[in-house]
């Protein structure tokens, strides 16, 4: 029987209760992908775990490693993300990019650059200042472009022309010659199709600072996230949330 630990940073995805106070939790951690936790007692009040295992909260853990099993024997809180949690709107959208990360990463997958986005965007929550769905916005579109899906915003995905008019699709812009031959189009501007770029090719540090027009912000906004589902097809419980 091999038995090891660990310590790394990690990020709160999912956390359920189980038998009145322990909780499994679902965590992704900075160095070793994602995992599953079992944090005994963790639910207790008095609990020296209790303030570092609430969702999205960051924190330090040491994990015991046995059996097949990850068990939290520490856990050092880092930030507890309070404002994520309080307020309903950026809550829904942090269930949203939780959950998808949870589906897209798996235990030992290398994790390091997703863990820096999520932390990131969780960071800028907290941010009076800041737009929300800006945050949100950005974040699917540097995730998109961590997983190597990069959409053609210079000319037709399809045929390589160039034209005066485009609608997206699952591979970037198509041109009206190709709309025909295409599947599950959204309409699109120049003025996106600006923005898009200016997202994928400027420092998500620079980003998470900055706001967007209303009408530009919802038209990104609503690409980014057409883009993201369909390319990666999976269905998320939290969606209903995001409008």
């Amino acid at each position: 029987m091999q038995l090891s630990m660990f310590k790394d940073n990690g990020i709160i995805l999912n956390a359920t209760v189980n038998k009145d106070y322990d909780k499994t939790l679902t965590v992704l951690f900075e160095n070793r992908g994602k995992a599953y936790l079992y944090a005994k007692g963790a639910k207790k009040p008095q609990s020296k775990l209790a303030a570092a295992v609430e969702l999205f909260s960051v924190s330090e853990f040491v994990v015991y490693e046995g059996n097949g099993f990850l068990s939290v024997t520490q856990a050092q809180l880092i930030d507890n993300r309070y404002q994520v949690r309080n307020d309903y709107g950026i809550f829904c959208y942090a269930c949203y990019m939780a959950e998808l990360c949870d589906k897209i990463m798996k235990p030992e997958m290398e994790s390091a650059e997703v863990y820096a986005l999520l932390n990131r965007a969780f960071e800028a929550f907290c941010k009076t200042n800041i737009n929300s769905r800006f945050v949100f916005t950005v974040f699917l579109l540097k995730l998109m472009k961590l997983e190597g899906y990069m959409p053609e915003l210079d000319f037709c995905s399809s045929c390589s022309d160039i034209s005066e008019r485009y609608r997206f699709g699952q591979s970037g812009l198509v041109c009206p010659s190709c709309v025909t031959n295409a599947f599950g189009l959204t309409d699109i501007d120049a003025e996106t199709i600006d923005g898009l770029k200016y997202i994928y090719f400027s420092d998500v540090h620079t980003l998470f600072k900055q706001n967007s027009r209303k009408e530009l912000l919802n038209n990104l906004y609503k690409t980014a996230l057409f883009f993201t589902e369909a390319n990666l097809d999976i269905k998320l419980k939290s969606r209903e949330l995001i409008y």
